[in-house]
């Protein structure tokens, strides 16, 4: 996602995890000089990782971050941008009580 008005947008209604890329270098400037830039979490990518190694890997920090033991409710959703669902996925979201998967345009999106 390049898109500073959209990351915005969403961060007003679910915490939003953004990888440490230079693709994004340009996202985060534009975010950080807003008047009132939103709460993310930025986090590094490994050196040769894909995204969807590192959606993988990132998904159980932000799990300790925001499910039902840290969050009263917890969250029932992951909306991933820049990584599309590959099948062997599933075994480590699963742990994480992902059931359901949907490749989308930008991403896809996991529930549970």
């Amino acid at each position: 996602m390049d898109s500073a008005v959209a990351v915005e947008a969403i961060a007003c209604s679910m915490p939003v995890w953004i990888a440490e890329t230079a693709w994004h270098a340009s996202l985060r400037k534009n975010l950080e000089e807003s008047q009132s830039p939103p709460r993310l979490t930025w986090f590094p990518m490994k050196a040769d990782e894909t995204f969807e190694a590192a959606t993988t890997r990132i998904a159980f920090s932000l799990d300790d971050h925001h499910n039902e033991f840290a969050k009263g409710q917890g969250y029932k959703y992951l909306l991933v941008f820049g990584s599309e669902f590959l099948a062997p996925m599933a075994l480590k979201l699963n742990e994480l009580s992902f059931e359901k998967y949907e490749n989308t345009d930008f991403g896809f999106v996991a529930s549970k």
